[in-house]
């Protein structure tokens, strides 16, 4: 009975790979700087129909993931219409990143600092950011690409702004409104979370404060319209870092996040098309596996529909960037080289394809008999986050591909990225 059922399971991946060889998109390589030929040639229909594209990563430590996510970045861009960027980071970092692209003279290595996060310090970013640079100079406002932040956990320097903005038009504002920013953008740097009432306290400043900022703008021409309505989304966000403070949560958390979307692309008007760049588990259209709450990708497909496409990455070994906690909790990063594919995943099947790097279209998969078994077989996946792989405990999610993509991008082999060493913390670069 075993070897029955050993030999059934056999002949019914040969038949997948056998459809992969056939039906799968090849992706030339996975470098930034190629044209997509094969894709362009294929394109699904969804995929040229969507305005909003979540673009995810197995784990936020992937060199190929970055790459071929800008190397899609630039198609969109290019061929379908895309002009915003949108990052998995703060709001004021991505403002500047933002501020930049207009009129900044810094080097794109040096604005890797302003990107928050880590993880994003790195060369593979940085070339994505000089591309942006280049692409937009010498080109009309209505045609350049803008930078936007969606996350809750990055504030400081939003004070800057909003007083900046009062000053500008010389707004009757209350000190202690603007003050309550002032130290609600500080304390990203605490190294305590303050008491439940100095956050009561906080929150029902900041609240304040954007009533009396709308108040103030409200007689406002178009033209000064957009600064005010960015400034008043500037306390939305530092007010969202409150709450996330008192009560954090991976499901207030892409809660925060859909809500950031959901204005960058009111803000931008109706036609404007969007590039969200995420990890797997807030792209995908389905619950954040393994915590039972809506993702952002799953609020957006509610939201938009098939307007909202979400793509999916997979990997099957490689180089992976790890991070480990001693006894007296001090961080280390290091790199482990994961050699073998585990039987129950996904992974462990498409590696046997002929394609190193190729792209899998749900829509078209499922209608095949045997890849619908198989995509809606709730195998594994990879699923690492900022602390990257761990060995001695490898987060593995299981998913039903159909349910959570509308497309996937298969890489056999990953690799660390190029960290910039000067923009990182000493404990968190791997060369």
């Amino acid at each position: 009975m075993l070897f029955l059922i050993t030999a059934i399971i056999s002949a019914q991946d040969k038949a997948v790979v056998e459809w992969l060889n056939t039906n799968a998109i090849p992706i030339e390589d996975a470098t930034q700087t190629t044209p997509l030929t094969a894709f362009a040639a294929n394109t699904p229909r969804k995929f040229k129909d969507a305005r909003i594209f979540g673009f995810g990563e197995a784990t936020h430590h992937g060199k190929e993931f970055f790459d071929l996510k800008a190397k899609f970045f630039k198609y969109l861009v290019e061929h379908q219409g895309v002009k915003v960027f949108i990052l998995e980071s703060g709001y004021p970092n991505c403002r500047e990143i933002n501020q930049w692209l207009k009129e900044g003279t810094k080097t794109s290595r040096e604005m890797a600092r302003q990107l928050g996060f880590a993880l994003w310090m790195c060369e593979e970013i940085t070339d994505l950011l000089q591309w942006m640079k280049d692409y937009n100079t010498g080109k009309p406002v209505s045609e350049r690409i803008l930078f936007y932040g969606m996350d809750d956990q990055f504030c400081y320097g939003i004070d800057k702004q909003v007083r900046k903005f009062v000053t500008q038009y010389k707004l009757n504002i209350p000190q202690t409104q603007l003050m309550a920013a002032d130290s609600s953008s500080a304390l990203y740097y605490s190294r305590k979370t303050p008491d439940a009432e100095w956050l009561k306290d906080k929150a029902e400043g900041l609240a304040a404060l954007r009533i009396s900022l709308q108040k103030e703008s409200a007689s406002f021409t178009e033209n000064d319209r957009k600064e005010a309505d960015e400034t008043i989304h500037a306390v939305d966000v530092l007010s969202q870092f409150i709450l996330f403070t008192a009560k954090p949560g991976i499901a207030l958390r892409d809660e925060h996040m859909y809500q950031n979307v959901l204005w960058i692309m009111q803000q931008q008007g109706k036609n404007s098309k969007a590039f969200i760049w995420a990890h797997n588990g807030h792209v995908n259209k389905n619950d954040l596996a393994g915590f039972n709450v809506q993702s952002v990708g799953s609020r957006l497909k509610q939201h938009y529909g098939d307007a909202y496409y979400s793509m999916g990455f997979d990997f099957s070994k490689g180089r992976l960037y790890t991070t480990t906690i001693d006894n007296a909790k001090n961080a280390k990063a290091s790199a482990y080289m994961l050699d073998k594919t585990t039987k129950d995943t996904y992974a462990y099947t498409f590696t046997e394809a002929k394609h190193n790097v190729f792209f899998i279209d749900m829509a078209t998969a499922i209608t095949n008999p045997v890849m619908n078994k198989f995509l809606n077989s709730n195998k594994k996946q990879y699923h690492a986050g900022s602390g990257g792989y761990s060995a001695k405990h490898p987060t593995a999610k299981k998913f039903k591909y159909p349910e959570d993509y509308d497309g996937v991008i298969f890489v056999k082999n990953i690799s660390v990225p190029h960290y910039i060493k000067e923009a990182m913390p000493a404990v968190y670069y791997v060369e």
